[in-house]
């Protein structure tokens, strides 16, 4: 019913907006939406939010690591 799917729907902006600040992860964002990975990366996509959060640094960083 509506008071289900609107408490489905705040969860999923939660979610959201905890992934955009850094929060919480790709793994801990499906928990809280009851989604899958792959949905919840959707629901990023949907609300315009970077599925990487890493910056070009943190990359170059990660990338010498292995060099």
């Amino acid at each position: 019913g509506a008071p289900q799917e609107i408490a489905h729907a705040a969860r999923g902006l939660l979610a959201v907006e905890r992934y955009a600040k850094g929060m919480v992860s790709q793994g801990k964002g499906p928990e809280i939406t009851g989604s899958s990975r792959a949905a919840f990366i959707d629901t990023l996509a949907a609300h315009e939010v970077a599925v990487c959060q890493e910056t070009i640094e943190e990359v170059r960083d990660e990338v010498a690591r292995f060099e």
